[in-house]
């Protein structure tokens, strides 16, 4: 690291800085140039207060994009906990061990397709590979 003292060849006196003694800076008593920044006075991060926001002021019908519950049953499904649970019988029933190719199985499917059936009994689920469960859907198509 260089270290700039005087009578190094970079500093030698005779250069004028930016601003002499006496001298006052150009932006001096010249308030209201540049607009207030939005977060001055503001100490970390802002949190709403009990006023700002209401519970549940936007939760379903209330949020303006709102568009009528458009979640299908099938998502509903296989996002709860019963199906977790479900899932993880299934992979123990059939010691997760796919049932066309017997290699390790990481997921569950059904049988008879849940858009037709409509059927997540257990009776209906195997357990099955990802790349053959991806086979047996455009099979099924």
């Amino acid at each position: 690291m260089m270290v700039f003292e005087k009578g190094h060849e970079a500093f030698n006196g005779t250069e004028k800085t930016r601003f002499q003694k006496g001298e006052d800076p150009w932006n001096k008593d010249k308030s209201g140039i540049m607009p207030t920044p939005w977060n001055k006075g503001t100490i970390g991060v802002m949190k709403p207060n009990k006023t700002s926001f209401k519970t549940g002021q936007f939760s379903k019908e209330n949020h303006p994009k709102w568009r009528g519950g458009i979640t299908s049953d099938y998502t509903l499904e296989i996002s709860s906990k019963k199906w977790a649970k479900k899932r993880n019988i299934i992979l123990k029933r059939d010691n997760y061990l796919c049932v066309r190719c017997k290699k390790h199985a990481d997921t569950v499917d059904h049988i008879i397709p849940w858009r037709v059936s409509k059927d997540s009994s257990p009776s209906n689920l195997q357990a099955m590979c990802r790349s053959c469960n991806s086979k047996k859907s455009w099979e099924d198509m």
